[in-house]
């Protein structure tokens, strides 16, 4: 196992003589001033004292005006920096994390937000494993996921009843994804050891999986079963965009790709044919979603990057017997015969 360099961005050691808190919670801002008021309310609820945490407001270069959003709800207490020109997502993350002095970075896009006791909790959980080994590179929660008024559309999976290590983590984070940004908090040694964000990705959340591929690679994962965080859904956010365009499914196609290279030798194409396959059928299930609506032109682009990310059996059934025979298909089975044969 090892890890290729040149993809992923430096971290820098901080000196000794520096000053830590415990936390560093990292707010990428771009043009979202109508979540980031609750973002980041839901981070000043919490009180912890500059010793504590350090908030970071890291402006992508916005068209809106950000930092008098950060000066009237921080009051002084929200660390603000602005990039010269758009760097975008990426690249935005790995800069706050190198201006990160905490211990434990979390990273709370402007949309999403905490429970009021999401850092207690957390600080909760350092204690008790610190006490227990020194392995643990990330700690993930339960979270809701919510539409654009906070509603709540439904909850994360379980994966364990009470508090601890997540046993066999690195088969079900690197074959289908199962947490999201606002429920992770990462060590910024990790970072450290294993680089920042990679920046070659289209669209968002690939550079998030990739990360945590990465890190259950070389580290283990507390979880906490407690609902803690909230991710916002809505036709604004970056993976609805990155959707719309079938972006995304090429993007994880391209992650898949990557990842092979570091995952360890003896398990790295048993988790990367489930990944395909997983991804894949993910694919062809929103392309017969748009379908369903009439959506041809994005029912294809979702259906080809499926087929190109895995043509395993299940995948080709499911093409066969729903897809192609669905009402709607009609105008996009010459396409996808041209590229069956392609394949």
């Amino acid at each position: 196992m090892s890890i290729n360099e040149n993809l992923f961005p430096l971290i820098t050691p901080l000196p000794t003589t520096v000053a830590r808190p415990k936390f560093s919670v990292i707010i990428p801002v771009y043009n979202r001033l109508n979540y980031l008021v609750d973002c980041l309310e839901s981070i000043l609820s919490q009180e912890l004292p500059l010793e504590k945490m350090q908030i970071l407001a890291i402006d992508d270069c916005s068209s809106v005006d950000v930092k008098s959003v950060v000066d009237q709800v921080g009051k002084g207490r929200i660390e603000y920096y602005r990039n010269d020109h758009n760097l975008g997502n990426a690249a935005t993350f790995n800069r706050g994390i190198n201006l990160a002095k905490g211990e434990w970075i979390h990273i709370l896009h402007d949309d999403d937000w905490v429970m009021p006791n999401f850092y207690q909790k957390i600080q909760a959980a350092i204690a008790k494993f610190s006490q227990q080994t020194n392995q643990i590179g990330a700690i993930c929660c339960r979270y809701v996921t919510a539409d654009a008024n906070k509603n709540w559309l439904g909850i994360s999976q379980l994966h364990l009843a009470e508090s601890g290590i997540l046993p066999n983590w690195l088969y079900p984070v690197a074959t289908n994804n199962p947490i999201a940004p606002p429920s992770v908090v990462i060590k910024r040694a990790v970072y450290e050891h294993l680089g920042g964000f990679h920046c070659g990705f289209i669209s968002s959340n690939s550079e998030d999986w990739d990360l945590y591929k990465r890190v259950a690679v070389f580290y283990d994962w507390w979880f906490e079963p407690e609902v803690l965080a909230c991710y916002r859904q809505h036709n604004q956010s970056i993976t609805s965009q990155g959707n719309k365009a079938g972006l995304r499914i090429a993007d994880l196609r391209a992650n898949i790709e990557m990842s092979y290279d570091y995952l360890p030798l003896e398990i790295r194409d048993q988790i990367t044919a489930a990944a395909r396959q997983n991804y894949a059928l993910i694919a062809l299930k929103r392309g017969l979603e748009s379908l369903e609506i009439g959506e041809l032109d994005m029912s294809l682009a979702q259906i080809q990057e499926g087929l190109k990310i895995s043509s395993q059996p299940l995948v080709v059934n499911l093409l066969f017997k729903e897809v192609l025979t669905h009402a709607n298909a009609e105008p996009l089975r010459q396409a996808i015969a041209e590229l069956l044969i392609d394949l």
